[in-house]
């Protein structure tokens, strides 16, 4: 299977890190996409300080100040992915040094 360039750059990163990634499907690499996306940028942690988000491909579907708050809120929106992978991430408020966007 052919990597994408940004699965290449992303395989680099966590190559990086000590991280090995190639035992994930297109599922946990969206996933882990999307957690990773939550604790690097800065604008989702300054607006979701706190709070536990639903997130699919870089989009905040939901929040709340727990995980079934998160889920009944997004589940409340038109268009949310309900059978689509997920990723629910506890916002601390502050971006991980190093990969702010």
């Amino acid at each position: 299977m052919e990597l994408t360039e940004g699965e290449k750059q992303l395989k680099a990163e966590f190559a990086r890190r000590g991280i090995n990634l190639l035992g994930l499907n297109e599922q946990e690499r969206q996933i882990n996409d999307d957690y990773e996306w939550v604790l690097h940028d800065a604008e989702v942690q300054r607006k979701y300080a706190g709070k536990v988000v639903v997130v699919h491909k870089r989009k905040v579907w939901g929040a709340g100040k727990n995980h079934d708050t998160a889920m009944r809120a997004a589940l409340r929106r038109r268009g949310f992915p309900r059978r689509q992978p997920l990723a629910m991430v506890y916002v601390e408020g502050v971006p991980l040094p190093g990969n702010a966007k």
